[in-house]
């Protein structure tokens, strides 16, 4: 399945990559972000790749929903994060695939086509970037940048402001960079120590957090339980920035 993840990514790279920079309309969703005649392409041939392997698999797409077949598998699917990024010209963006099994999450891919960056992790196998096995390391929040979700200032802007507030006084600094799963990348990465968000959906996660849990660092809610599927806020990063972090979003 991880194979399939990857090409289904990779098929959704190439048309962010072809398009990008081209965006003269978009419309408005309920939660007032923006979603682009791209999202929904990417979303459709990320959906036909997968359907064409794995015919009785259920897909839930951020674009359009949950195509349910009776399958213990699930396939999380953003077809594009970081959606404003892209219309704006900003290049941070990119597709992701969680795969879980009776919601249990297995595998994921996060693909940044800009950077032509390709994170793969399935579970009890490791975390690898562009065929690199990928360790997060040990930091202090002090010694740490920490990724702010765009979409958490957004949904909760005066709690969102406190928290970060928090943060400010307690570690490096702070970045907001409007995707996801660059927030996700950086933490395996080691450029952030550990990345916060709040009102996060599934199809922003599911992937990283299997990544992060495979690179040994740590990924839950505001409340330190195990980030799982309908989670509504995830605290992931390194095992001491986790700990200190944990302490300031309660």
């Amino acid at each position: 399945m991880i194979n399939t993840a990857i090409e289904a990514a990779k098929a959704a790279g190439k048309i962010l990559m072809k398009n990008y920079g081209k965006i003269d309309s978009f419309d408005t969703k309920s939660d007032k972000s923006l979603v682009t005649k791209i999202d929904m392409a990417c979303e459709k041939k990320i959906k036909e790749i997968i359907f064409s392997k794995y015919p009785h698999h259920n897909i839930i797409g951020e674009e359009e929903g949950e195509d349910g077949k009776g399958s213990d598998y699930k396939w999380i699917v953003d077809p594009l994060d970081g959606t404003h990024n892209y219309i704006f010209n900003i290049p941070i963006f990119g597709t992701s695939i969680g795969i879980a099994c009776k919601d249990e999450l297995i595998g994921g891919v996060i693909y940044l086509p800009v950077s032509k960056e390709l994170y793969v992790a399935e579970k009890g196998k490791g975390c690898f970037l562009n065929g690199k096995k990928l360790t997060i390391k040990d930091t202090s929040l002090k010694q740490s940048l920490v990724s702010f979700s765009s979409g958490y200032i957004r949904s909760n802007a005066e709690e969102a402001q406190m928290v970060a507030k928090k943060f400010l006084n307690n570690c490096f600094e702070i970045r907001v960079s409007g995707c996801a799963i660059f927030n996700i990348a950086g933490v395996l990465r080691n450029t952030f120590g550990v990345m916060i968000s709040k009102h996060a959906k599934d199809w922003d996660i599911s992937a990283g957090a299997v990544m992060i849990n495979e690179a040994g660092g740590v990924a839950t809610d505001f409340e330190g339980d195990k980030w799982r599927l309908g989670s509504r806020s995830v605290l992931a990063g390194n095992k001491t920035c986790h700990k200190e972090a944990l302490i300031l979003v309660k």
